[in-house]
């Protein structure tokens, strides 16, 4: 399998500002600094996202990507995400139930950067894909409400919501 997530168990934080309005901010603010990151495993090679800092920006772009892919039947969509430790783009098409997605990859830790930038890109079936976020989502999902964020107060969580229901299976890791 060329692309698959380990969720991992992040903690919530006890510490939650209810400042938030965006998706993205109630998520930065119901993890800690100091939990365990989603772990991206791209041709085998991990990429860590932390759920504070990295899944906070880029909540919004996996959403869209999934409702694409749920979408259309075949297109191609850039994603330039925007984290500062994560500030990659990369490229989706699909066609036929199959997506392909290439990167043009930022800084990379020097250990890690000549191997995935000569690794290539990825080709999952677009059910995989979306099955590959379903437990990343799900924490998410989870550590909202502990926080005690609710639908009609943030802008986004009921579309995470949403998504979430319409992925039917786990990924590769989560399936029994």
């Amino acid at each position: 399998m060329s692309f698959f997530i380990q969720a991992s168990c992040p903690k919530n934080s006890d510490n939650v500002s209810f400042e938030a309005e965006t998706l993205s901010d109630a998520v930065e603010n119901s993890f800690p600094l100091l939990t365990e990151s989603a772990i991206i495993f791209w041709n085998n090679i991990p990429l860590f996202l932390s759920y504070k800092y990295d899944l906070c920006l880029m909540i919004d772009d996996i959403l869209d990507v999934l409702e694409a892919l749920r979408i259309k039947e075949f297109g191609s969509k850039d994603v330039h995400w925007v984290s500062n430790t994560f500030a990659h783009i990369w490229h989706f098409k699909w066609i036929s139930g199959q997506l392909g997605i290439s990167a043009e990859w930022g800084v990379i830790n020097e250990s890690t950067e000549h191997i995935l930038r000569d690794s290539g890109s990825v080709n999952i079936s677009i059910q995989s894909f979306g099955f590959e976020w379903k437990r990343v989502i799900y924490n998410i999902i989870v550590t909202l409400k502990k926080a005690g964020f609710e639908e009609s107060r943030i802008e986004g969580m009921s579309r995470l919501i949403q998504e979430y229901n319409l992925i039917r299976n786990e990924g590769y890791l989560y399936q029994s």
